[in-house]
């Protein structure tokens, strides 16, 4: 949830006009001011790491084609806030160029734990790229035996399975299904 928030406030700050207006009164914000300040705490205040607390970071990256105004205030806001990377480019001419920018970006961002996102070249077609990554480190309050791994298949997309290693526990844990998935609460240690 938080990271999805962010970054429609992020976007939000590209609006105008009654899609701000409309955006804006949809998440009862009296104008763009509240809300960037509502964010930048929120931010702080979640990525904050004292010694022993889970760590919890994120990037955001917007590149959006020179044919569509890009408001210099965004890009600011994008910088100053949302520790964010909004740029204007030209996808019409140089879309493999900025495909190689955005995988080189997703790669730093993430200190190499993503290496890219974007598998194919982007086309001269391309308006606008939207790229984050969140990232969390933190323990769990009981922690899995390593040794207890065992292999055991997982359902992909497509219908088919993989097997690959699942961490398994004695302990009770709480467990909530719906209708097309199942959600496992795991509490990390403070």
């Amino acid at each position: 949830m938080f990271h999805s928030t962010c970054t429609e406030f992020f976007l939000i700050n590209g609006s105008s006009g009654s899609t701000l207006k409309e955006l804006l009164e949809f998440l009862d914000v009296k104008n763009l001011d509240d809300l960037n300040f509502v964010a930048m705490k929120f931010i702080e205040i979640l990525t904050r790491s004292i010694d022993g607390e889970p760590i919890l970071s994120f990037v955001g990256g917007a590149w959006v084609d020179h044919s569509c105004t890009l408001k210099t205030t965004f890009m600011t806001v994008a910088e100053e806030i949302y520790k964010a990377k909004a740029e204007s480019v030209d996808f019409q001419n140089k879309a493999i160029e900025i495909t190689e920018e955005v995988n080189k970006w997703v790669e730093e961002s993430t200190n190499g734990l993503i290496k890219s996102i974007i598998p194919n070249p982007l086309t001269p077609a391309t308006v606008f790229v939207l790229a984050n990554a969140l990232y969390f480190k933190g323990r769990w309050r009981e922690p899995f035996d390593k040794s207890a791994r065992m292999n055991s298949k997982f359902s992909l997309l497509d219908s088919n399975y993989v097997e690959i290693p699942f961490m398994t526990s004695p302990a009770r844990q709480r467990i909530d299904t719906f209708e097309d998935f199942k959600v496992l609460g795991l509490p990390y240690s403070e």
